[in-house]
């Protein structure tokens, strides 16, 4: 991007995601629980901190955010307070990416969404799917080592090109396709961040988004609160997306998929209202497909 972009062009592509990579601040109300939970915690009175939290997911609205972070904060505990590493990480037998997933990962993302849920696809990498619609494609690797982050970040990026693809060959007006876009995140160990992929006046670029920590010990529990707010970000944009698509019609048909009916040739009368279509363009690499629901 440094190399295709002079810096006027990289303000002007920059310049309408920024409030849009901004992870918003949390309520004074939550604001509260969560400074009361970590000092509860430091201050060594973690039974104390468990049973608090479980009586404000009880006695909150239903489904608001203080009711989601407070059963999140609750199941961090509950998995950590007995443990050294919640990985269960020794020098003998390293974590595995699925550890990082299941253990660190996957109790945030079922506390904010559970519709959205992290699925195997494509081989080693891995999907939240909403309704069978594929959103954004999440990276996960064992350890942080440089050729491993770099081969990663290269990888998304071609998948979620075709993720891309896929959602703006719904047929799609100009005010609908602004919302059409795919954030992602990578995971390299516990470390992760928050990257967009868009197409650009004929440009795919990846933006990169706020870096975070997921806590695997007790005594990190103060990295939990960025953590959940990239993850709740993430979220609340797949769903915006799912609703856009679930209110328009696409024009593949799964016939397409077996005999490779081209449908640009063969229904001339399906239009694409949008100005991005024009700019797909197919990626040399397709991601095999995965029988995982």
């Amino acid at each position: 991007m440094k190399k295709w972009f002079c810096e006027n062009d990289k303000k002007f592509i920059k310049k309408d995601y920024e409030s849009m990579l901004r992870v918003p601040e949390m309520t004074d109300e939550e604001s509260s629980f969560v400074l009361k939970v970590k000092d509860m915690v430091y201050k060594g009175h973690v039974s104390q901190a468990y049973k608090y939290c479980t009586e404000i997911h009880s006695s909150s609205i239903e489904d608001s955010y203080l009711y989601k972070i407070s059963k999140i904060y609750g199941d961090f505990i509950y998995k950590s307070k007995d443990r050294e590493d919640i990985l269960d990480f020794t020098t003998k037998s390293a974590h595995t990416e699925l550890d990082v997933i299941l253990k660190a990962c996957a109790y945030i993302v079922e506390g904010l969404n559970k519709s959205l849920t992290i699925y195997p696809r494509w081989g080693e990498s891995f999907c939240p799917l909403s309704r069978r619609v594929d959103v954004g494609e999440w990276e996960f690797s064992a350890k942080a080592t440089a050729t491993k982050m770099i081969g990663d970040r290269c990888r998304s990026a071609r998948i979620n090109q075709s993720i891309l693809n896929g959602l703006l060959e719904y047929n799609l007006d100009d005010n609908q396709v602004k919302d059409i876009r795919v954030p992602f995140l990578q995971f390299a160990g516990t470390n992760g961040q928050l990257l967009i992929e868009d197409l650009m006046e004929g440009f795919y670029v990846v933006l990169p988004g706020p870096k975070f920590e997921l806590p695997t010990k007790l005594k990190s529990i103060g990295k939990l609160k960025t953590c959940i707010g990239v993850i709740k970000l993430v979220m609340e944009m797949y769903v915006k997306t799912c609703k856009t698509i679930e209110n328009v019609e696409t024009s593949h048909n799964d016939f397409d998929d077996i005999f490779d009916v081209d449908v640009d040739d063969e229904d001339k009368s399906i239009t694409h209202n949008n100005n991005k279509y024009n700019y797909i363009c197919k990626p040399w690499w397709t991601p095999k497909k995965s029988n995982s629901p």
